[in-house]
């Protein structure tokens, strides 16, 4: 479905937004508020509004009332996921790195880092 998405903008452009519902359809899930978020937090586009199209991050988004980012990165010279945790002057960031056949373990991880903010209600 999306295989060509690092040389077609359009098929990059539907990954994008496919991760953003797969996102909020979860939010909405567990009832946290999207408004709390800002989504995308990190810059994935040229001044002219192109997209870098590098997949680095596919996905990125901030709780604002904690800090707390979580970054998807596409990278198809890796066989299986991974996932990093760091802090950083922005916010305890949580990075998972993948290939696009992985795309669908995406879900469980977005799902675990939304649930850490299911008792604050953001």
């Amino acid at each position: 479905m999306f295989k060509n998405y690092l040389s077609n903008p359009d098929t990059y452009k539907n990954l994008e937004e496919h991760i953003v519902n797969k996102f909020t359809r979860l939010a909405n899930t567990k009832k946290i508020e999207t408004s709390s978020f800002s989504l995308p937090f990190y810059n994935t586009k040229f001044s002219d509004g192109t997209s870098f199209m590098d997949a680095n991050p596919i996905f990125s988004v901030k709780n604002m009332k904690t800090g707390d980012i979580f970054k998807a990165i596409l990278d198809e010279e890796i066989d299986k996921p991974f996932i990093a945790t760091k802090n950083t002057e922005l916010g305890q960031e949580l990075s998972i790195t993948l290939p696009l056949k992985s795309i669908n373990s995406l879900d469980a991880e977005i799902s675990k880092w939304l649930n850490t903010f299911k008792a604050q209600r953001c």
